[in-house]
């Protein structure tokens, strides 16, 4: 019986959504007047910014400065890891810290 409800209920909002409101109409999403009237974020075709020379240009000085700044430490690597911190099981960063009260060791995590 729940199923049931549950699949009226989708239907229900199916035709709610794909209706037009204006004209009372069902819209075809195939449709080129459909496309320029409901803009939608899917598209046909990608950006033409991304496969732009200038945007090459930029990822070309973007990664050479990257590559430059950690050359020179400014910036840590992702590749390594930093001294005394390892990564567990689960992939959380910690560090073995030692107490002052027992003296004895524990995961730090951060």
């Amino acid at each position: 019986m729940a199923t049931l409800v549950f699949l009226l209920f989708v239907i229900f909002l199916f035709f709610i959504f794909t209706r037009d409101l204006k004209t009372k109409k069902y819209h075809d999403p195939n449709d080129q007047e459909n496309w320029n009237r409901y803009p939608s974020w899917k598209s046909k075709t990608p950006d033409p910014y991304y496969e732009s020379a200038e945007y090459k240009k930029f990822c070309r000085e973007r990664k050479k400065t990257y590559e430059k700044m950690r050359d020179n430490k400014e910036i840590g690597s992702v590749d390594s890891v930093p001294s005394g911190e390892q990564y567990g099981k689960k992939g959380g960063r910690y560090e073995i810290r030692y107490s002052k009260k027992t003296g004895k060791p524990y995961r730090h995590y951060f």
